[in-house]
């Protein structure tokens, strides 16, 4: 029995040795077999992923598309954090410069939208609406301008170099496109209709430029966080309003210095209606945008200068035309009339703090404009009643002073 179990002993010893090369080269191909597992593996992976870059920088490159906003800023957000955990790896680089490239898409799509929504042909006629951006088109700045307040600040930050570039283009395009035409319309119409409604369209024009230098809106939609907002960028998207008004007072002041008696009404009505929005206009242009050029203050000056000259000589052509052809009671009213407002406005001219003759200037301009109607019938009657007419004008001209 001790014999046959040494036997089998030996037996097991010699399989042992025999099988263990066996099982040690069949650990290595195991061992092998996993790392080729493995590295197939990894290959599948990179392929994979290399798919899903190629598929993103496709959808990058092209750009946000309508409605797909979402899945466009995923793909940025995507390789952004991609960059953050594999900063040392070589393709980082190139993801970077994707990554660049999807932020300057974003921002030309910002640019478009917000292009679209202030662009708009003014609709013809004395009418001036207003045209501010569509709510819809609000609902899709907002998220846009929140994803690019996330992204580092670009080279189109208003503390770059190139930037004033930019920013003097936008103000040729606010100056001749947005409301340039409003402004020669306004002068235009100034040849064509009464001094007193060329007053009032252009108070109006006044009004909607003030409207549109929407301070709350741009630090809504400014794609930069509202501290890092430079305060010189508003006022340098404001200072094109504030030279087209003076371009457009010019206009004005040059066609009432043509003929200073003719357009008088003109001149009173364009001084004295832009004169009330005097403290939007320091609000808006000099306070919030930290200007000190008070455009509109130093305009109504030299418009108010216009006023004291142009009035008088229409003054002396209504004295001149009823003085030797009227006669009577009438001539001698238009003449005493004459001189009593010719001695106001002298008295104006010496005391300029009394502005009290420019505040409730509208009813006497209706009376005198019935008044001055009446001229012709005292010149050459053509009705019975003409001096009754004359007489009542005149009443009614006194009864207003």
């Amino acid at each position: 029995m001790i014999s046959i179990l040494t036997n089998f002993d030996s037996r097991l010893s010699k399989l042992e040795q025999s099988i263990r090369p066996l099982h040690s080269s069949t650990q290595l191909l195991t061992r092998r077999a996993g790392n080729i597992e493995s590295t197939l593996q990894r290959i599948d992976e990179v392929a994979s992923r290399q798919d899903g870059i190629a598929a993103e920088e496709a959808l990058i490159l092209r750009g946000p598309q309508p409605n797909q906003l979402d899945a466009y800023t995923d793909a940025l957000e995507r390789l952004n954090t991609s960059i953050a955990f594999k900063a040392s790896d070589f393709d980082s680089r190139d993801t970077a410069r994707l990554v660049e490239t999807g932020a300057k898409k974003l921002t030309q799509s910002y640019t478009k939208l917000v292009a679209e929504g202030s662009s708009g042909v003014p609709p013809g006629g004395p009418d001036f609406q207003p045209s501010p951006i569509p709510p819809a088109l609000l609902n899709t700045l907002r998220p846009l301008v929140s994803f690019l307040r996330t992204l580092p600040l670009p080279a189109t930050h208003p503390s770059h170099a190139a930037a004033p570039e930019g920013l003097h283009g936008y103000e040729g395009v606010a100056e001749s496109e947005v409301f340039g035409n409003g402004g020669r319309r306004v002068v235009d119409r100034a040849e064509t209709v009464d001094g007193v409604s060329g007053g009032l369209e252009f108070g109006l024009w006044v009004d909607n430029l003030l409207t549109v230098a929407e301070y709350d809106l741009l630090s809504e939609l400014a794609p930069l966080l509202g501290s890092s907002i430079p305060p010189t960028t508003f006022a340098t998207l404001i200072t094109p309003l504030g030279t087209l008004f003076s371009s457009t007072l010019s206009s004005l002041s040059a066609l009432i210095k043509r003929s200073l008696h003719r357009p008088a009404f003109l001149a009173l009505s364009t001084s004295n209606t832009p004169s009330t929005l005097q403290s939007r206009w320091d609000d808006t242009m000099l306070r919030r945008a930290g200007r000190r050029e008070n455009e509109l203050k130093e305009g109504l000056h030299g418009l108010r200068g216009v006023c004291l000259r142009s009035f008088p000589e229409f003054l002396a052509d209504i004295k001149l035309a009823a003085a030797p052809k009227a006669g009577g009671e009438i001539g001698v009213g238009l003449s005493l009339l004459a001189d009593w407002y010719a001695s106001v406005f002298q008295h104006t001219v010496r005391d300029t703090e009394k502005t009290e003759f420019f505040t409730n200037w509208r009813a006497r301009l209706q009376a005198i404009k019935r008044f001055t109607a009446t001229i012709p019938h005292v010149e050459h009657p053509v009705t019975p009643d003409a001096g009754i007419m004359a007489q009542e004008a005149l009443r009614n001209f006194t009864a207003v002073y």
